[in-house]
């Protein structure tokens, strides 16, 4: 029996003063939604194929499928790209877990590598490692906003015949080398869940320049028909409301907006934190742009309080924030099903991070605020 203690949400968010992440959302969308909603057209309509694409456009992709979530979104690739079971497909463990899970799934076996311990993301020469006869795709996921290393990602799976599964789910915005994050890989998948770079409540999107592909995905989508009660491969119904898309619409106009506040209070915190001893601010490679999805740090031993007893401090003064991610390897499900895997970067490295707010609704009064919380902490503990 499953021992479950949790049965409703445990967080109250209203006793936070600046929460984790907080939606730049208001009037403009509640006014696209109102729309939609006295039109009486709310799924499959016009919205979402407008939303589709400025999305398509804004990446620099021809197609992007709306789906209902960024787990959707991942379902529908991983099916579009025949992943079946006893493939093999290798993800990095510091991670939410939808991209184990979904290929758990589908009966193929998540393989958990390492990650770099400047960028947090997957190395790849672990994924070298970690490479067998079975592996179907690699999986990167652009840790908090900063783009893998797509150069020796990309070079693997071409000279191994794999493929490349980019999940930007946290990266919508980020450029790799100039590059906009989306057009890496075969495919690309992407989250607009209330912590991401722009939201639709829930929703994801797929893109990909293959013509064959993205028909396969909108089948996928659509119950596998490709004409109404027309079956011809495996589906489900994975649709974005039009309600959603009209939010998504009126989101993606704001982004450059968006991307430049959640810059400008990135940059600022991190001036501010770089002189507290065990403190590291989240690296930007010179060679990529961060989309600051998360903003990272690492509470190492000389701070004199450990990751957790800051976190609990910076509760105390109505602070919310997170451990994005404990690691993926040694959750349950997989060290019952796979056994006890060792990735030491990863393990250590999960310990000590902690995500601050990283919102573009930030005051700079408010990163000030979190900066002196972080001080004071550590003054008092060497007091």
């Amino acid at each position: 029996m499953l021992n479950r203690s949790v049965t409703k949400r445990e967080v109250d968010f209203t006793k936070f003063r600046i929460p984790i992440a907080n939606v730049d959302i208001g009037e403009e969308e509640a006014d696209a939604v109102a729309q939609v909603i006295l039109s009486r057209r709310i799924r499959e309509g016009l919205t979402v194929e407008r939303f589709e694409e400025a999305f398509a456009q804004y990446v620099g992709v021809r197609h992007a499928i709306a789906v209902s979530s960024g787990t959707s979104a991942l379902i529908c690739a991983m099916l579009a790209l025949d992943i079946k079971p006893g493939d093999e497909v290798i993800i990095p463990s510091l991670s939410c877990s939808p991209p184990a899970n979904v290929a758990l799934g589908l009966r193929a076996k998540p393989i958990f590598a390492d990650i770099e311990p400047k960028t947090y993301n997957i190395d790849p020469e672990d994924v070298k490692r970690k490479i067998t006869d079975k592996t179907k795709a690699i999986i990167p996921i652009h840790y908090g906003g900063h783009p893998a290393n797509l150069d020796e990602i990309s070079e693997l799976c071409v000279s191994r015949d794999i493929i490349l599964l980019n999940d930007a789910a946290e990266a919508l915005g980020a450029r790799y080398k100039g590059r906009k994050i989306g057009t890496f890989g075969l495919v690309s998948v992407f989250s607009f869940s209330p912590n991401k770079t722009i939201t639709t409540g829930e929703g994801g999107m797929i893109t990909t320049n293959d013509d064959e592909l993205a028909e396969k995905v909108r089948m996928i989508t659509d119950y596998g028909q490709d004409r109404k009660f027309h079956c011809i491969v495996l589906g489900y119904n994975f649709k974005m409301t039009e309600m959603q898309a009209a939010i998504g619409i009126i989101q993606l106009k704001k982004i450059n907006r968006i991307l430049k506040l959640k810059r400008r209070n990135a940059e600022y915190m991190t001036k501010l934190l770089s002189d507290i001893n065990g403190i590291i601010p989240p690296l930007e490679e010179t060679y990529c742009k961060h989309a600051y999805m998360l903003y990272t740090i690492r509470v190492v031993k000389d701070f004199g309080l450990d990751r957790d007893e800051l976190m609990k401090a910076l509760g105390e003064n109505g602070i919310q924030s997170r451990v994005y991610f404990p690691s993926l390897h040694l959750q349950p499900l997989y060290t019952r099903t796979f056994g006890r895997v060792k990735l030491p970067v990863t393990e250590k490295i999960s310990k000590e991070i902690l995500s601050l707010p990283s919102s573009p609704t930030l005051e700079l009064s408010d990163v000030e605020k979190i900066a002196q919380i972080i001080f004071d902490a550590r003054k008092h503990r060497s007091s």
